[in-house]
C-alpha cells in the first residue's frame, strides 16, 4: 500500500512540474517584444500628433486657444485674427507647431510635416502644410498620425478636418 502512496505522489508532483513549466512558458511569451525602429517611429507620430493638437497657444481666444482650434480655424476662416495678437491662425498655426517641435531635440534628425485635408466639407481657406511640403510626394518610408477635428460653424454648419504628421527619417 505504501508503494502506491508514493506512485501518486510522484505522480503528482510531475503534474505540478509540468504545470508549473507550462505557465512559465506562457508568461514569458507574453514579455514584450521589440518592435524595432519601424514601431517606434509609428509610436513617436502618434504621441507628437497628439502632443501638438493639445498644444495651449496662450491665445485667450476661443478660435484660437488650442493648435487644434488654430488648424481648424487655418481652413474655415483664413483672414481671422486671434484676439491680442496681429497673427493669422495659419500664422499662429506655423508659430506655435514650429515651437512645439524646437522643443524635442531628438526631432532634427526628422523631416516632420503637418497638413490638413477636409474631407470634402467646403471650406473658406487652403488646406494647411507645416514643415517639409515634399513629404507628401516622397518615396522614402513615412509614418503618420492622425487626429480628426470637429467643429460647428456660426452657422450651424459641421466642419470636418483632418489633420495629418508625416514623420521620415532625413535621407
Amino acid at each position: 500500500m505504501n508503494g502506491v502512496k508514493g506512485q501518486m505522489n510522484m505522480v503528482v508532483l510531475v503534474i505540478a512540474i509540468l504545470g508549473f513549466v507550462s505557465v512559465m512558458v506562457f508568461l514569458v511569451a507574453l514579455l514584450p517584444q521589440d518592435q524595432g525602429q519601424e514601431e517606434y517611429l509609428r509610436l513617436l507620430a502618434s504621441s507628437l500628433m497628439l502632443t501638438v493638437m493639445r498644444s495651449d497657444t496662450g491665445i485667450n481666444d476661443q478660435e484660437c486657444g488650442t493648435v487644434a482650434d488654430l488648424l481648424a480655424c487655418s481652413v474655415t476662416k483664413p483672414e481671422y485674427r486671434c484676439s491680442g495678437t496681429e497673427l493669422t491662425c495659419r500664422e499662429a498655426a506655423e508659430q506655435k507647431v514650429s515651437e512645439v517641435f524646437g522643443n524635442y531635440s531628438y526631432l532634427k534628425k526628422y523631416d516632420i510635416l503637418v497638413y490638413t485635408d477636409s474631407k470634402g466639407f467646403v471650406t473658406q481657406g487652403d488646406e494647411v502644410r507645416i514643415g517639409n511640403a515634399d513629404l507628401l510626394e516622397s518615396r522614402r518610408e513615412k509614418f503618420s498620425g492622425g487626429e480628426t477635428i470637429q467643429k460647428i460653424a456660426g452657422d450651424g454648419t459641421p466642419i470636418v478636418v483632418e489633420v495629418n504628421l508625416l514623420l521620415a527619417e532625413k535621407g
